[in-house]
């Protein structure tokens, strides 16, 4: 309908792809999850999947990440671990690793002292593994990129009882045979500072801490904000609490969706 609306083509695809899913930097290079790409795409290869990116996103470059952050499970398998579950869609690049120029990449990096925290300790496992992929890159021009770490925000578990008066508690009865009726479990929502809109003039960028929380997270909502105005520094940084969109799955960036400029 925007197509039509602005007078513009309309690329037609086979491959299974959410918008989540793609980050290109603006200059012929994409990432990709291979957790996320397989999973929704069997059949394909990873060679005609990167063929058909390239067609149809006109890029030279394709970056294969491998895995996303600890809380953002594929909801078909939510559990973390023990008794900790979450729902989320298995590693969208939009969660973990984002460009904010054409070879600037930003990518989630728990601090040391996060690592006491399980969940944060798998993610910290999984990004050192992208961030090799990310230092060792060169693109169709030879070109290395600029890798900036960026905070994950603290995990913030709440605690449920499995009920089977609702639909989250029968689905994870009928998936883990270990759990009954009444159980208890922590649940966490998928929550990122680099799930963020890049507008026109403004980031919008998500922010954690408010009264009554730790000092730490408080830090951490500041120093993400120094970070992305350096990087932006034409635009204003908007601070937003995300955590409404976090529990129903996603966040600003999955609830969003530039339109190009009407010609």
């Amino acid at each position: 309908m925007v197509a039509r609306r602005l007078g513009l083509p309309v690329v037609h695809s086979n491959m299974v792809i959410e918008g989540g899913a793609v980050e290109v930097n603006g200059a012929g290079t994409l990432l990709q999850v291979e957790a996320v790409a397989m999973q929704r795409n069997p059949g394909w290869s990873r060679d005609s999947m990167e063929h058909e990116l390239k067609r149809v996103f006109g890029v030279r470059s394709i970056i294969w990440l491998k895995e996303g952050p600890a809380d953002d499970m594929w909801y078909l398998a939510p559990r973390i671990h023990g008794n900790v579950f979450n729902q989320g869609t298995g590693g969208h690049v939009d969660e973990f690793c984002r460009f904010v120029n054409d070879s600037t990449v930003l990518i989630a990096w728990p601090d040391e002292t996060d690592l006491t925290d399980s969940v944060q300790l798998i993610t910290r496992q999984r990004m050192e593994v992208n961030l090799r992929i990310l230092e060792q890159f060169r693109d169709h021009d030879g070109r290395s990129l600029n890798v900036v770490k960026v905070p994950t925000p603290d995990v913030e578990f709440h605690h449920a009882v499995v009920d089977t008066a609702k639909s989250y508690g029968r689905w994870l009865l009928t998936k883990y045979a270990d759990l009954s009726p009444g159980d208890s479990i922590h649940y966490i929502p998928a929550a990122s500072y680099l799930n963020l809109l890049v507008t026109n003039g403004r980031v919008f960028v998500p922010a954690y801490w408010h009264e009554g929380l730790p000092a730490s997270m408080k830090e951490k909502d500041e120093r993400v904000r120094s970070i992305l105005r350096e990087h932006f520094p034409d635009r204003t940084v908007v601070q937003v609490d995300p955590r409404a969109i976090n529990w129903q799955g996603g966040g600003v960036h999955c609830w969003t969706q530039q339109q190009p400029r009407s010609r």
